[in-house]
């Protein structure tokens, strides 16, 4: 990979899931959206420990890749887009009514739990902490941490005009992705200066279901 590190800046539901393993079946130690590493973008911080256990993150930066510039020269980044009225849809299946502060485990686990009460007492600080950094994520992308068709729409559209802007006369630095058109093995692999895998097709990850959790640095 000629660059020194990679991000994936589309947002939630743009392929991101298919770029992450993409990434790594080319051999780029890729982590989808973790949460340590979001943690310390909160706290503005942009230089990520540990940084020498990964080459790229996508679902990550969709605001602060300025910063990532700054803080990782020589990266390259890559915005994945879709179709908007898609994409809009998508989010509101994925999203449906929830808030972001849903707990991520379903009640009727609470009866298997119940027996011991420290595994209770642990599920209910992940679950407060869970619900805290979903419903945190949902804000720092969107603003809101509900579906709003009219804001999500406003977002997409400028998202993908101020990453234009903020790239242009550098477009060498920046890949704009679609991934259900064509081979995306080509575009992506030419803008990486890597081979593609020899008959490998691209990988298109099923959506996770809505409260998955997020992934952790390792």
């Amino acid at each position: 990979m000629k660059c020194s590190k990679l991000f994936g800046i589309g947002l939630p539901k743009t392929g991101t899931s298919s770029m992450a393993a993409a990434l790594n079946a080319l051999g780029i130690r890729c982590l989808h959206n973790p949460w340590d590493f979001r943690q310390q973008a909160f706290a503005g911080q942009y230089r990520f420990t540990p940084s020498e256990t990964w080459d790229a993150i996508v679902n990550f930066g969709e605001h602060f890749y300025p910063q990532l510039d700054v803080a990782y020269p020589g990266s390259k980044f890559v915005l994945t887009v879709r179709d908007k009225e898609e994409w809009l849809r998508s989010v509101r299946h994925y999203m449906g009514d929830t808030t972001g502060f849903e707990p991520p485990v379903r009640r009727r686990l609470v009866s298997w739990l119940h027996p011991s009460r420290w595994l209770t007492e642990a599920a209910i600080r992940r679950g407060a902490a869970y619900r805290m950094c979903n419903a945190l994520v949902r804000i720092d992308i969107y603003g809101c941490h509900r579906f709003d068709r009219d804001r999500f729409s406003y977002v997409y559209d400028l998202h993908e005009r101020t990453v234009r802007d903020y790239f242009r006369g550098r477009e060498q630095d920046l890949l704009i992705l679609r991934l259900a058109e064509g081979n995306p093995w080509t575009p992506l692999c030419e803008f990486l200066g890597v081979q593609p895998p020899a008959d490998v097709p691209f990988p298109h990850v099923r959506p996770k279901p809505a409260g998955s959790y997020l992934r952790r640095a390792p």
